[in-house]
């Protein structure tokens, strides 16, 4: 099975137009469940994520996008593969998986990473895997067996560069497929899709970021 795990606060909107992505794009023998770190409006994404047919977890409390990424890997440990998406990051096509999950059998561990900003390849494709300068924890695929190595990750920290971190962790750098960026779109990376009309704020607030681990 195909464990997904979708983290989100405050922004119901892009939750809204990400899932819409998602139920078009869902892979068969697939779970997707979305954890939402106490959002005010929490009972519109609540009924928003049934209405989809998918998983709705709340944590009680702000916990931080690390714990909630962490309380996804708890409810998934028993997929063979697991992707973890923030709520502005969903596949374009049919079938995006599948070269994720043929690339984890070279690396455990891939993200969604592209030229972009600071982060640059470094060297060309091998065995159409790409090893990057820098990492994004927009998206990230694991395996199962990356299970027992991720504990912890949702401690010590609400925000800040945990993902870098994990993933040096895991796999020694930071890695994708090539053409990464013809399945899967972020809105950070991407910048927000022309048909998106809402106002897009980080779930991260100005102090968070200030105080950012």
């Amino acid at each position: 099975m195909i464990g997904i795990n979708i983290s989100t606060r405050n922004r119901y909107h892009v939750l809204k137009y990400s899932l819409e992505r998602f139920a078009k794009y869902k892979p068969e023998d697939s779970m997707i469940v979305v954890i939402d770190d106490d959002s005010v409006d929490w009972k519109r994404n609540k009924q928003l994520v049934k209405d989809y047919g998918f998983i709705y977890l709340k944590n009680e409390v702000r916990k931080g996008i690390p714990f909630s990424k962490e309380r996804g890997f708890r409810c998934l440990k028993h997929c063979e593969v697991m992707f973890f998406f923030d709520d502005d990051t969903f596949p374009k096509v049919k079938g995006w998986e599948k070269p994720f999950i043929k690339g984890m059998k070279i690396k455990p561990h891939l993200a969604y990473l592209k030229k972009w900003c600071h982060i640059k390849p470094l060297g060309t494709a091998r065995d159409g895997i790409v090893q990057y300068s820098g990492a994004a924890g927009c998206m990230m695929a694991f395996t199962k067996e990356m299970y027992p190595m991720i504990l912890g990750l949702g401690t010590g920290s609400m925000y800040g560069g945990w993902h870098h971190h994990l993933s040096l962790k895991l796999v020694g750098g930071y890695y994708s497929i090539e053409n990464a960026q013809e399945y899967i779109y972020s809105f950070d990376i991407d910048h927000p899709p022309q048909d998106f009309d809402f106002a897009f704020n980080s779930s991260v607030s100005p102090e968070e970021r200030k105080n950012k681990k």
